[in-house]
């Protein structure tokens, strides 16, 4: 309850520390602290998806700049920007 005072009081003067309230929410529900258990056990699996589509779209974005830079010239004028540019492509598309 103290608890919950203090971080109240602390969002009222600064929303930065809003991020605090979601502390009580996996306190009060218990299919919320499941959830922090399955992805606590099993977080080098989803690190290492995270990884192979990274370096697969990294992949991707050297054949889109080799083959297809004159298709793509003004958005793609280094690899770096085409690799961001499909970054966000392709994380925006689902």
């Amino acid at each position: 309850m103290i608890f919950m005072a203090v971080v109240c009081s602390l969002t009222i003067t600064n929303p930065v520390f809003s991020c605090l309230l979601l502390i009580d929410v996996f306190r009060i529900i218990e299919t919320a602290g499941y959830i922090l258990m399955a992805v606590g056990s099993t977080w080098r699996q989803l690190i290492a998806g995270v990884f192979i589509i990274f370096m697969m779209n990294y992949v991707y974005a050297f054949l889109l700049y080799l083959f297809y830079s004159a298709v793509y010239a003004p958005a793609c004028q280094n690899l770096y920007i085409c690799f961001l540019l499909l970054n966000d492509t392709y994380l925006k598309a689902g």
